[in-house]
């Protein structure tokens, strides 16, 4: 039982100790130094077994944040929170999980060239389009529920939201992690998905609900 568990958890552990290689170059290399052969020697690896696990740089990249989603599954899903309150909690538990790994990090992770930022290249790779349908899903149930009027596309809400999301992100490495990132993403927000909720369910700031 043991052999099978550790022959069934090796694939995971490979894809983690890659994607530790990859976050350690980035946290004094720009994303330009990060290519394929940088990875495989940071991480003591052939190119074939790069690409064994990973399609390519764009997918390794973005595997950070399928990790983040992961952990949250782990630590919020059994929190009960309505749904127009479980998608702003995702966004923000997801800028507490980047911002964790440093400025450093950060800083060279949010390049234009990333396209782990790419909404519609996300939903085209079966392994991380997971977390954007669950927003969405969280987004269209609000809907259903009367929250967001149905005059309102709930995939052009989402893209707006990801905007402010990843904005904050940028400003707060812009200053050097002194924005206070958690407190000022959660008011843009709510402040902004505020303007598409009915009157009755219109949300208060979070500060007492996350993390």
């Amino acid at each position: 039982m043991k052999r099978y568990e550790a022959k069934k958890n090796k694939p995971q552990a490979a894809k983690k100790e890659i994607l530790e290689a990859a976050m350690g170059l980035l946290k004094n290399n720009s994303f330009d130094f990060l290519t394929i052969r940088s990875i495989c020697k940071a991480a003591g690896i052939s190119n074939g077994t790069f690409y064994h696990y990973f399609n390519s740089k764009e997918d390794l990249t973005t595997y950070v944040i399928t990790e983040g989603y992961k952990k949250y599954k782990n630590e919020r899903l059994s929190i009960a929170l309505a749904p127009q309150y479980r998608v702003v909690d995702i966004f923000i538990y997801i800028a507490y999980y980047l911002s964790s790994f440093g400025l450093g990090f950060l800083s060279n992770y949010m390049s234009v060239k990333n396209q782990s930022f790419n909404v519609d290249c996300i939903m085209q790779a079966e392994d991380h389009k997971e977390i954007v349908k669950y927003v969405l899903e969280q987004m269209q149930l609000a809907q259903d529920m009367g929250m967001i009027d149905s005059v309102y596309n709930v995939r052009e809400i989402y893209d707006e939201l990801n905007v402010i999301f990843y904005g904050s992100l940028f400003y707060w490495c812009l200053y050097n992690g002194h924005n206070g990132l958690i407190k000022s993403l959660n008011k843009f927000l709510i402040t902004h998905f505020n303007l598409y909720l009915a009157s009755e369910f219109k949300m208060e700031y979070m500060d007492k609900q996350i993390l």
